[in-house]
């Protein structure tokens, strides 16, 4: 039967049926070769020849040896030690046609140094060149086989019997026939090698390699250590191919180095990941080690922007200095929702007890966080319920647009919302701290709950100013007018735009009671209270509608509900003012046209011009008895007659009446003292036909003139000269 038309497997069981061993990972060429050496019958001695084996070539750029083996032939050449190992080299070796046994020069195949080698190698050698003779070879080890010319021979190991190579030119004929064989299976050992990237396991290897040797006969033992070069030579550059074909010269000094395949230990790739994740050793205490992991989480970046300028309006002022801003109040800049990664909560609690956590959870979250750190090293279920809670902390305390877009990245219920909630906690500090650093927040440090948590909390910038705002509006009449307000009792928890630019709705929480008040954003100065007889506002704050003046009421639900609201008329558009010719809205036109040359600071002027405008206007004009603007212009001039104030017969239509008086109409607005210093960030200087008004720049109330300064006590709260420049 011809084996080498067989595939693989055929091969692989039949070597399974005749009970060899070491061949499930051999090719199909070391399949036929293992086959072959185990139908050949082993010899009894020495003396009796068995079969011949066909051994191949062993070849370099300049050297072709045809080799034969016999029964009593033996391994074959000494391995030179000078020569480090070359399996990539040895692999490279091309599979050539046998030549002539013997080169046609024999006189230029005796080394120049033969006189320096051991005397079996001068046998060797003069076997060689003088036809078949008998000559000695030393055993070496199997993977190596080199043929030095020129070299002295190291030393033979004692524990390697030596053996007589007897070559015999009767068996030339089957050498030559193995040729085609070899050529045939080139081209599949060449496919099996690329493929091989993976080197086979060295103590599989060395157990087959001990039972082929504790099986093999000498003739196997020879064919084995021989067949290497067979695999190592198919893959020989076709450069060398060529250099190969091409050399007729006899033997040079070279070394001949051929090596067997590599048996370095074999790489595995793991084929699946773990189930469960590898988790460092537990400490002594694993329950402090929980503690201090459990909220204790780097949140924010080192570069991250801690300040910047905010004016009312959202815009951010980077163009202008400390001295040409609209507003004193600053807020440091928002920490972004990506500084933060939230991950997932490991080791859950079992299928039967997840469904505690529903209303375990939020039943942690309304206790102290040093108690939920308790409660998280009890058991699962326990710690992973105390990682859910900071969701509900955060749905109460930090309710809003921008934790509801978390919620949808992240659900609530399988990730861990602590690191989110410290980002959050970390910028509401950072607000109270920037507020209380102001002369506003000095003057109110002796009320820390006067703005609460939730308003600090809140998303809007513009909300949080306007809460500020209408502080400073509140302490003004209380240290002008000595309005005597429950700051004790009061804290601002919300507040609200109503009309875009205008009016926003503030809510206050007086003791147990909640009241609302509609302020301007301008001025943040309440509007739509009636007549003082007719409410009981300055006693019993406890109000839950603020708006009782019809004309407030009807232009405040058209702007809301309208569906032309924004074509409608402005706040602006209601002002009556003497002297249109002159003045635009109470401001001199001459000035408005020299404000383009002021650049950025021109722009900061008419916001604090028109803030002043709304200041001062006339009492009736925002709370109080309705009146028409003839009506105040009449009242503030003194000529106001009591049949005036009789009702009218005819019914007139609630619009709203805004009055100016020639009194506070706008020269020019200054942003520095007559001494061309600038004024304190809060302080800004108005000039009007009598005199000139140093004004909050925030909401525009006075607190001083040109004749006798800032007025002491607001000298002492700013913490300013009489000049309105900042001291120190």
């Amino acid at each position: 039967m011809d084996l080498r038309k067989l595939t693989v497997p055929q091969l692989k069981a039949i070597c399974k049926d005749k009970k060899l061993t070491g061949y499930s990972k051999l090719n199909k060429s070391a399949l036929l070769a293992k086959l072959q050496h185990f139908s050949q019958p082993t010899a009894e001695n020495g003396d009796t020849q068995g079969p011949t084996t066909f051994i191949p070539q062993i070849t370099t750029a300049n050297v072709t040896t045809s080799i034969q083996d016999t029964s009593n032939t033996s391994k074959l050449g000494p391995s030179s030690q000078n020569a480090p190992p070359d399996v990539e080299g040895a692999r490279a070796a091309p599979l050539q046609p046998f030549k002539s046994v013997v080169p046609a020069n024999t006189q230029d195949f005796v080394p120049n140094s033969r006189q320096d080698l051991p005397e079996s190698q001068r046998d060797f050698f003069t076997s060689r060149l003088t036809g078949p003779a008998a000559h000695t070879s030393k055993q070496q080890h199997p993977t190596s086989i080199q043929v030095t010319p020129g070299t002295s021979e190291p030393p033979e190991p004692a524990s390697l019997p030596s053996r007589t190579v007897t070559p015999q030119p009767s068996q030339a004929a089957s050498l030559v026939s193995a040729v085609g064989t070899m050529k045939k299976t080139k081209d599949c050992v060449k496919r099996k090698l690329c493929t091989t990237a993976e080197k086979p396991n060295p103590k599989r290897a060395k157990l087959q390699h001990k039972a082929t040797l504790s099986t093999a006969t000498p003739q196997t033992k020879v064919a084995r250590n021989l067949l290497v070069p067979l695999v190592a030579t198919l893959e020989e550059p076709q450069a060398s191919r060529q250099q190969q074909s091409q050399q007729t010269a006899p033997f040079p000094d070279t070394q001949i180095r051929v090596h067997a395949l590599s048996t370095a230990p074999r790489t595995l790739k793991k084929a699946f990941a773990p189930l469960i994740p590898k988790v460092p050793p537990r400490t002594s205490n694993p329950k402090a080690s929980t503690r201090t992991t459990l909220l204790k989480t780097p949140m924010l970046r080192p570069d991250a922007p801690v300040f910047t300028r905010t004016h009312l309006t959202g815009t951010s002022d980077t163009g202008l200095g400390d001295d040409c801003l609209d507003s004193c109040f600053r807020l440091p800049a928002a920490h972004s929702d990506a500084a933060v990664s939230l991950k997932l909560v490991t080791f859950p609690p079992g299928l039967s007890k997840r469904k505690r956590v529903q209303w375990l959870a939020p039943v942690l979250s309304c206790l102290y966080e040093r108690d939920i750190q308790v409660f998280s090293g009890l058991s699962k279920l326990h710690r992973y319920s105390a990682r859910i809670a900071a969701s509900y902390i955060l749905q109460r305390q930090f309710p809003g647009l921008r934790l509801k877009a978390m919620l949808k990245r992240y659900s609530p219920n399988m990730y861990d919302f602590w690191p989110y909630l410290a980002l959050r906690r970390l910028q509401l500090r950072e607000r109270k701290a920037h507020f209380y650093e102001t002369f506003l927040g000095k003057a109110l440090k002796a009320y820390p709950s006067i703005v609460s948590d939730q308003m600090w909390a809140c998303e809007d910038e513009r909300a949080v100013l306007i809460a500020v705002k209408f502080l400073l509006t509140s302490y003004f009449y209380r240290v002008s007018i000595g309005l005597d307000l429950p700051f004790g009792q009061m804290s601002v928890t919300y507040s609200e735009e109503i009309i875009p630019g205008e009016i926003w709705r503030v809510t206050l929480q007086i003791g147990s009671s909640v009241c609302f008040y509609y302020v301007l954003e301008a001025t943040c100065e309440v509007v739509g209270l009636p007549m003082i007889s007719t409410h009981q506002s300055s006693e019993n704050p406890d109000r839950t509608n603020s708006l009782v003046r019809a004309d407030w009421t009807r232009y405040i639900d058209e702007k809301r509900h309208r569906a032309d609201a924004a074509h409608s008329k402005a706040l602006e558009d209601h002002l009556s003012w003497p002297n249109h010719e002159e003045y635009d809205r109470g401001i001199s036109r001459n000035w408005l046209n020299r404000l383009n040359d002021d650049g950025p600071a021109g722009v900061v002027k008419l916001i604090v011009a028109q803030r002043y405008v709304l200041a001062c206007l006339v009492a009736n004009s925002l709370s109080g008895r309705e009146m028409t603007s003839a009506e105040m212009e009449q009242e503030f001039n003194g000529r106001l007659e009591i049949a005036a104030m009789a009702p009218s017969r005819v019914k007139r239509q609630s619009n709203l009446n805004l009055f100016l008086p020639s009194h506070h109409l706008i020269e020019s607005v200054h942003l520095k003292s007559k001494y061309n210093l600038p004024f304190h960030l809060a302080i800004a200087g108005v000039q009007t036909p009598g005199r000139e008004y140093y004004i909050l720049r925030d909401n525009g109330l006075q607190i001083g003139c040109e004749e006798d300064g800032v007025a002491p006590v607001w000298m002492d709260i700013i913490g300013c000269d009489s000049n309105g420049i900042a001291c120190g």
